[in-house]
């Protein structure tokens, strides 16, 4: 435990987290979100999650996006994935949904705001990412 503690990733985590990877850029988007939810430190999985979440919104797989993105254990990065799929949301028309997601981001946000949290959105980081997908 002392490990996690001080940052270090296991190899076993790292491994996971690189296969994962392989599978967003390779397309094979059950196999990513399966091996990133196999990865056993919550702090990579949902960095690994996260980034699955910015892949499907940028294919235009909202529905999916937005599912992962709320399963998401680390509140900094839900938060972030929700703001990736509202923006995907809101660049095809579904402005109405979009804006419930980034509510739903800015929920999570406070929680972010913690001492614990500094660095990874309590420095205004989820702001402005939240000011970012703003609907016009």
């Amino acid at each position: 435990m002392a490990a996690q503690d001080a940052g270090v990733v296991p190899a076993k985590a790292k491994a996971l987290a690189q296969a994962a990877g392989v599978f967003v850029r390779a397309g094979a988007l059950e196999h990513a979100e399966r091996t990133a939810r196999s990865i056993e430190r919550p702090d990579v999985c949902s960095k690994v999650l996260l980034d699955l979440v910015r892949a499907l919104a940028d294919m235009g797989e909202t529905g999916r996006a937005e599912r992962i993105a709320l399963s998401i254990a680390d509140e900094s990065a839900q938060a972030e994935a929700l703001v990736s799929a509202a923006r995907a949301l809101s660049e095809i028309g579904e402005a109405e949904r979009a804006a419930e997601l980034v509510r739903a981001a800015e929920q999570v946000a406070p929680l972010c705001r913690r001492p614990a949290h500094a660095g990874m959105g309590g420095d205004g980081h989820l702001e402005g990412l939240l000011e970012r997908t703003r609907f016009r």
